[in-house]
């Protein structure tokens, strides 16, 4: 009976400890990178790597799915938010390529077609942007009332090709 108690004493002291323990955050120290090049490491910020989901601003070929519509590759810049978040960017031309309809929306009529549009709900209601840095795709849900009637299909002029030149001499 009293190596019982002793075992419970034991075990329940073990069990209050137990969530005082915790694994340390991972920190990877920048002084190994470059060793000797003359790089000041100070510099160097690597928090935006350390989480998870994260890119440096920039500009990224990623791909594009519109309401869940693979749309294709485009080259799309990301930039830092006041907030620390990095997010992909789109301008309105960009925006037109991909299907919304500009100039049916009051906010995004005027403005022009190089203006860059961080948030799109504040130009465009219901509408949201995700990105998925697993994959390189970023994912924008507009309204249909948003978006250009009967665009599903259709193929920008400049990405279409003059075919190839070709004759052939025989029956076969």
């Amino acid at each position: 009976m009293k190596l019982n108690i002793i075992a419970l004493e034991v075990f329940l002291c073990c069990y209050a400890m137990a969530p005082s323990f915790s694994p340390a955050e991972s920190y990877f120290d920048p002084g190994l990178l470059m060793h000797g090049s003359g790089i000041d490491v100070s510099q160097l910020d690597l928090n935006d790597f350390a989480n998870s989901n994260t890119l440096t601003p920039g500009k990224y070929d990623v791909m594009v799915n519109v309401n869940l519509v693979p749309s294709g590759e485009f080259n799309i810049a990301f930039d830092k938010q006041p907030d620390g978040q990095i997010i992909p960017v789109f301008t309105v031309g960009e925006l037109k390529k991909l299907g919304v309809n500009t100039s049916a929306l009051p906010k995004l009529r005027d403005l022009g077609e190089e203006v860059k549009i961080a948030k799109l709900s504040d130009y465009i209601a219901d509408a949201t942007i995700t990105f998925d840095a697993q994959t390189l795709t970023v994912n924008l849900s507009v309204p249909q009332i948003a978006m250009v009637p009967n665009f599903a299909g259709y193929i920008p002029p400049e990405l279409r090709d003059d075919g190839v030149t070709a004759l052939v001499m025989d029956y076969v």
